[in-house]
């Protein structure tokens, strides 16, 4: 998971407009279409799959922004994890093809087998990889700016931002007081 991080980081550099990842730039370098739409499960909140030689990403067009942009880097994850040669991801999407194309993916709430689980965490390792590049989170911060001030550069929730800073290894104000 590591190698393929740095790999999806390296090809992603170009892609930044200041902090925010410019997702439309990676769809077009990648031909990923982006689709909006719901879902049976409001709580869904995307897929991906591939038709023909056409990837597409379908996102939940009843989150908030921050969200989509979240859901967006995680489905961008299981592409780039197929791409540069995750077996397990590989394995993975083709046994789920059918059902990612029927948009009735694992929810959150269910149990997930542990193959599974590894390849939607190793997803949302590359998607906070990808959205908050270490040494850009840890620019902003040394300028003191607030848990709410860090998740609004970089277009993600203040969870988000809260995951990837406890990631590492910086405690926030915020979190710290739960």
């Amino acid at each position: 998971t590591q190698r393929i991080i740095g790999e999806v980081k390296q090809e992603v550099t170009g892609y930044y407009k200041h902090t925010l990842l410019d997702l439309d730039a990676v769809f077009s370098a990648n031909s990923i279409e982006l689709l909006e739409g719901r879902f049976e499960d409001e709580n869904q909140s995307g897929a991906i799959y591939k038709e023909k030689e056409q990837w597409f990403i379908v996102v939940n067009e009843d989150h908030p922004i921050n969200r989509k942009r979240f859901t967006i880097a995680h489905e961008l994850g299981h592409f780039f994890a197929v791409d540069k040669g995750s077996i397990q991801a590989e394995v993975h999407f083709e046994d789920q093809n059918e059902v990612i194309k029927d948009y009735s993916l694992m929810k959150r709430t269910e149990e997930i087998e542990d193959g599974a689980y590894q390849i939607e965490r190793q997803a949302n390792m590359i998607a906070a990889a990808i959205l908050m590049p270490d040494d850009m989170v840890r620019t902003l911060y040394e300028k003191k700016l607030s848990l709410s001030e860090l998740a609004d550069e970089f277009g993600v929730s203040e969870a988000a931002m809260d995951n990837k800073l406890k990631s590492m290894g910086i405690e926030t104000l915020e979190s710290a007081g739960e």
